[in-house]
């Protein structure tokens, strides 16, 4: 159990060379670098000494250099980020836009119009980008774009955005596999949200939709929730409640297992199947989805003593795992178990982060200090402000601001954890 206290996406790659960008708030020193303390000497003088920095205060530092990172990749007149640096509007994207700005509001240091225009025309031009139907984007990722942007827009606290995160929370709810897109409760996809397309929905999608949702405040009598259960339980290797039965590549017959983690959607998971000791197939559970399942329960409005809801805790914390993406297993290349680390990460930070837990513990009594063992973590992996992938690229995480964001974001999460 947790004890109570109660994001694959984009396109392009670049390479990154660091560099600083305009003024940041001063409240603290953001250069990264220890100041130097005072203390006794043996003959009554003082020296200098370089005394170990508080966590919370490294986290703050990585954040600066992290959102500075992020910002030389941004267009100062549109806000506009782009995965290359200098800044190039062929490679701007409206997904990774929304993804900065919502770390540039999460900080510590609380960024919001008035500091400037790399938020101020950010957040105007994710805006701008609104089509009559709702959604905003500009090329693709329709569902991916509109739900971050609806999550920045709404964080940034302002009036003038409500009628634009309206219109766009109506789009996400009509984008939902429900009874008057044709879908029955007994389809598979019922439920689920797709790229916003005519493509399949799936877990990751979904989550975001229903993140988005939650953040701008769908009442959570609304049907959307209990059509969005029904889906959520389907992608759960959790048979007491989902009832599928699939087919894998091979035509072989695979049912739903009984560990309580999540696979990509009904019928595929990203890490493969697993053959049981008594021949039933079962598609593998993994990490970013059975945080994504946690997470999107929650907010669905469905209590913690729900048995899907503790089962998927169970799957989470028996598979607490910083160094590898818990549920893959090595293969031929070997890098297996390191792709989508980063979304890995942010997904871990931001489910615990909503659950409100500072310690998990396992049922034999392990117990973890997650916003403290993750904070390290990331910390070990930054290089002067910068994350990426460089063990396994798939999902677009060879792109160090991508992987910079997650990261950025996921410091964030521990940071207001450790505070609790």
């Amino acid at each position: 159990m947790i004890v109570n206290r109660l994001p694959i996406l984009l396109l392009l790659v670049s390479c990154l060379v660091v560099g600083a960008c305009g003024p940041e708030k001063s409240d603290a020193s953001s250069s990264g670098e220890a100041s130097p303390s005072s203390t006794s000497g043996e003959a009554g003088g003082t020296m200098p000494t370089s005394a170990p920095k508080p966590l919370d205060k490294r986290i703050k530092d990585a954040i600066d250099r992290g959102i500075r990172v992020i910002r030389s990749h941004q267009d100062p007149k549109t806000g506009a980020v782009s995965f290359a640096r200098p800044y190039d509007p062929k490679m701007r994207h409206p997904g990774i836009t929304a993804l900065a700005v919502l770390a540039y509001l999460r900080s510590p240091r609380h960024y919001r119009s008035e500091d400037g225009p790399f938020v101020r025309a950010a957040l105007e031009w994710l805006a701008s980008l609104q089509k009559p139907d709702g959604s905003i984007f500009e090329r693709d990722s329709a569902n991916y774009v509109t739900s971050i942007a609806v999550m920045a827009l709404q964080e940034s606290g302002e009036a003038r955005f409500r009628p634009v995160v309206e219109k766009a929370l109506d789009w996400l709810v009509r984008m939902q596999c429900r009874e008057d897109t044709g879908y029955r409760p007994g389809d598979r996809f019922y439920g689920g949200v797709g790229y916003g397309g005519d493509e399949r929905p799936d877990l990751s999608n979904t989550q975001f939709a229903l993140e988005a949702a939650h953040e701008a405040g769908l009442p959570k009598d609304h049907p959307f929730w209990k059509r969005a259960r029904v889906f959520l339980q389907r992608s759960q290797n959790w048979s007491e409640t989902n009832d599928q039965v699939w087919k894998d590549a091979e035509g072989h017959e695979v049912r739903p297992g009984n560990d309580g983690g999540a696979i990509y959607f009904p019928g595929e998971s990203k890490s493969g199947v697993e053959v049981l000791p008594d021949g039933t197939r079962v598609f593998r559970s993994y990490g970013s989805m059975s945080y994504a399942l946690l997470k999107s329960y929650i907010f669905t409005g469905l209590d913690r003593r729900d048995p899907r809801v503790r089962a998927v805790q169970r799957w989470c914390v028996a598979h607490f795992d910083l160094d590898r993406h818990p549920g893959f297993l090595p293969g031929p290349k070997g890098n297996e178990p390191y792709q989508g680390l980063y979304y890995y990460y942010y997904s871990m930070a931001r489910c615990l982060g909503v659950l409100g837990d500072r310690f998990v513990a396992s049922e034999d009594g392990t117990r973890h200090d997650w916003p403290a063992e993750l904070a390290e973590k990331l910390l070990s992996l930054e290089k002067h402000g910068v994350w990426r992938n460089d063990k396994n690229s798939r999902w677009q995480e060879g792109s160090p601001v991508l992987c910079t964001c997650y990261a950025v974001l996921a410091l964030e999460e521990c940071l207001a954890a450790l505070k609790k």
